[in-house]
């Protein structure tokens, strides 16, 4: 049964809290932005909404292990059982005599272990992963890896049979943590249907797909809206540099993609993809709808099953960043699951190679804290954003929001695959010097 976040038969109306702000004085150099109605009609309290962003640890866990990284070490977690912070050394070489003396600067209860393996033993099983060439049908087939840092191993997803992964286990023994499992870019199914302004979380179809068959199934998630910049621009928000972020996997450059309900007949344009980095290497693309007025795409997107105004505004981009591997009390919103929290990031580092295509790099990997819950995650569900929920304050009243970590893009049998934010916002990889996230809070605070 399809379902629609938003749909043409109830009219969606966007209520407003206050009045309009006052419009800043404008820059001759940029366009200024409307003022928009407040915050959606999203109701703010006067504390703090539950939120699943702990900063604390989070922000300790990155110190720890920008410090281990600094001594060589291999990694660090957080051992939640034991309430320490461990570092990982490596089995010899650099950073292999570390103790916990050498990060009592940090003043956290931390403990040092050491590993099996060198960093250049690790990288040499990556390397063989993404080479594929073990096995004379290695290359047939398709391979999810990373790192895990707590349980020291290389995981590695496949749908390669045993046979086939043979030699490779054979050459590293004991190091690969191999299971048989298909592995996907979430691109399939269902339906929701939007209306301007869009939202991220919504279901997107190429065009294309749908001359072709008009109940073709939905391929990816609008995930969040973006600001792209180059340097010599004034850095505020223009409405020809506004942008929805979507896996690039989802449709070429110039493909028109859309929003379709044929159960209720709606077919909004999302717009064509305006930008989109070199795929596979990289797994995300820019959608410019051209639409007027300006701003199409609006700061929130969609977490509930069918209630249309069930959405979540976007959080500052200054609270943007990647996620934290050990951390958890992550989120996801597909088309498709719809809301998700409770993940936790196993790696920072991970890698997917699909069967004839290069591999996609530096991505996160992550999968529900409890180890036995099923993978939140579909077929349709690629583009939905990483984030966690915390709040952001306005004018003396809380609301809950997104602090944005990146956006997610596959899954294996046990585990999902996301681009980091950072590797959004170098810009770089999509045509543009910098790109940051779109907030309403962030354009009300100018």
């Amino acid at each position: 049964m399809a379902r629609n976040r938003r749909t043409a038969g109830s009219c969606f109306t966007l209520a407003v809290l206050s009045l309009l702000l006052s419009a800043a004085p404008a820059k001759a150099s940029s366009p200024t932005p409307p003022k928009p109605p407040v915050l959606l009609g999203v109701t703010g309290s006067a504390t703090p909404p539950v939120k699943t962003l702990d900063p604390g640890l989070e922000q300790n866990l990155s110190r720890v292990q920008t410090a281990a990284a600094a001594r060589s070490a291999l990694g660090a977690y957080y051992d939640s059982a034991e309430s320490e912070y461990v570092v990982v050394a490596p089995a010899s070489g650099p950073g292999s005599e570390l103790t916990a003396d050498d990060f009592a600067d940090l003043g956290l209860p931390l403990r040092v272990e050491q590993s099996d393996y060198t960093q250049e033993q690790i990288n040499a099983v990556t390397d063989d992963i993404s080479q594929r060439d073990w096995d004379p049908a290695a290359d047939q087939y398709s391979y999810a890896s990373f790192f895990d840092i707590e349980r020291g191993k290389t995981v590695l997803d496949s749908d390669a049979p045993p046979d086939v992964m043979a030699s490779l286990l054979d050459q590293y023994p004991g190091a690969i943590d191999y299971e048989q499992h298909q592995i996907q870019r979430n691109s399939n199914n269902r339906y929701n249907s939007d209306e301007l302004p869009l939202y991220g979380g919504a279901a997107l179809v190429p065009n294309s797909d749908l001359i072709e068959n008009k109940n073709a199934p939905m391929k990816c998630t609008s995930g969040f809206t973006v600001q792209a910049h180059t340097r010599d621009e004034f850095p505020g928000y223009d409405p020809a540099k506004s942008f929805m972020l979507t896996a690039g996997h989802c449709a070429d450059v110039g493909q028109t993609l859309r929003n379709w309900t044929p159960q209720v007949g709606t077919n909004t344009v999302y717009g064509r993809v305006n930008d989109r980095a070199s795929y596979p290497s990289y797994d995300m693309e820019l959608l410019n709808t051209g639409v007027q007025p300006t701003y199409p795409f609006e700061g929130a997107f969609f977490v509930g099953e069918n209630d249309a105004d069930d959405i979540l505004l976007v959080g500052r981009d200054r609270d943007a960043g990647d996620p934290v591997t050990s951390s958890q009390d992550y989120c996801t919103s597909g088309a498709q699951t719809f809301e998700y929290c409770d993940l936790k990031v196993y790696s920072d580092r991970a890698q997917l190679c699909q069967k004839g295509a290069a591999c996609t790099s530096n991505l996160a990997a992550y999968r529900p804290a409890d180890i036995n819950a099923p993978l939140p995650a579909q077929p349709g569900d690629s583009g939905a954003p990483l984030y966690q929920r915390t709040d952001c304050e306005y004018q003396g009243s809380f609301f809950a929001c997104a602090a944005i970590r990146g956006m997610h893009v596959a899954a294996s049998g046990r585990f999902m695959f996301g681009v980091k934010w950072s590797t959004v916002a170098a810009g770089t990889p999509l045509g543009w010097d910098s790109i940051t996230v779109y907030s309403l809070f962030d354009i009300d605070d100018q």
